[in-house]
């Protein structure tokens, strides 16, 4: 039932980090055509209100910002495209979410299932990735717009599908620009060569190619056995001996209860029940360490990297006091 639940619930993990990017990137999806209407609307409300009345100010305000808004989306139409390509691994990353759904429900094989999630956490974090970079590129390019007073050479970088790019601030960028800059050069040609040097694609066949010798130079063996011991040093263990704990406080309660109604047969009953019932968690936790061990010389040397913690036997609860 544990299992079912957490098979369940494992693609909200997945597409967890990508909706939380989503949500808290202050992007602004309206497209141009609702930027112009509004931009029209803030002029319109310009035009009839007079130059003293309250809040005349704020409304100008707000018509330099969607102008800047308007201008900004008219200067860099492959904006359109970058949305699309990410929308596109969105698209793959619910694909995944749906044939995981449909396999786990039907009843498939596990190894349709294991495959499934594995493409299902690729699409997740490479849509992850993706939708950062555009953040963090959109945004800094729109905030330079108008701090430089929307220049029309002002360079966009183009959004990095796999790698990750730098996380670049405003003041950090026009503090470097500020040091470089030279005699002949102005702010904004020395602002986009930092953008060209800063979000310079990397080759991603030559990261490949480290990630296969990594891969190809693992010990999956001593990473296996570890995942396997802190999987029964922290969670089968304490499940374990909540279990235990439970069975000795419920053997303790009924026993007292039979012991003063006066029902011998039945405390008796009980207490083999129990002991049982503790017998056979031990016999479950020694499987599990049998297999521990059969893990531990599978790589042929015998040899962990941590020591297993100590087996549970039918004594660790100790039989109550009124039997």
């Amino acid at each position: 039932m544990l299992l079912d639940v957490i098979l369940a619930c494992a693609p909200v993990a997945v597409v967890a980090p990508a909706a939380v990017a989503l949500r808290t990137g202050h992007l602004s999806w309206a497209s141009t055509c609702r930027l112009q209407k509004r931009l029209y609307q803030a002029l319109l409300l310009a035009e009839k209100l007079p130059a003293g009345v309250p809040g005349s100010a704020q409304i100008t305000t707000d018509v330099e910002r969607q102008t800047l808004q308007v201008a900004y989306r008219a200067q860099y139409p492959q904006r359109a495209r970058e949305i699309v390509e990410v929308a596109l691994i969105g698209a793959g990353l619910l694909g995944t979410v749906t044939a995981y759904y449909i396999l786990l429900w039907a009843g498939a094989s596990w190894p349709e299932v294991l495959v499934t999630f594995v493409l299902m956490v690729v699409a997740g974090l490479w849509l992850r990735r993706a939708l950062g970079n555009f953040i963090r590129n959109d945004t800094l390019t729109r905030e330079l717009f108008g701090r430089l007073g929307a220049p029309q050479t002002l360079h966009r970088p183009h959004i990095e599908l796999v790698a990750r790019t730098p996380a670049l601030s405003v003041e950090a960028l026009m503090q470097r620009a500020a040091n470089d800059r030279g005699d002949a050069k102005t702010t904004l040609d020395v602002v986009n060569s930092i953008l060209a040097e800063e979000h310079s694609h990397t080759d991603w066949r030559r990261e490949a190619h480290e990630l296969a010798g990594r891969l190809a130079h693992a010990d999956f063996h001593a990473h296996a056995v570890t995942s396997y011991d802190w999987l029964l040093r922290h969670l089968l263990g304490p499940f374990f001996q909540l279990r235990l704990d439970y069975l000795g406080e419920r053997e303790r309660r009924r026993i007292a209860t039979a012991d003063r109604t006066g029902e011998v047969y039945r405390s008796a009953w009980l207490a083999r029940y129990y002991r049982e019932e503790r017998g056979r968690l031990a016999r479950h936790w020694t499987h599990l360490h049998g297999a521990r061990e059969t893990l531990s010389k599978w790589g042929g040397d015998g040899t962990t990297p941590h020591a297993p913690s100590p087996p549970v036997t039918s004594d660790a609860v100790s039989p109550p006091d009124s039997r």
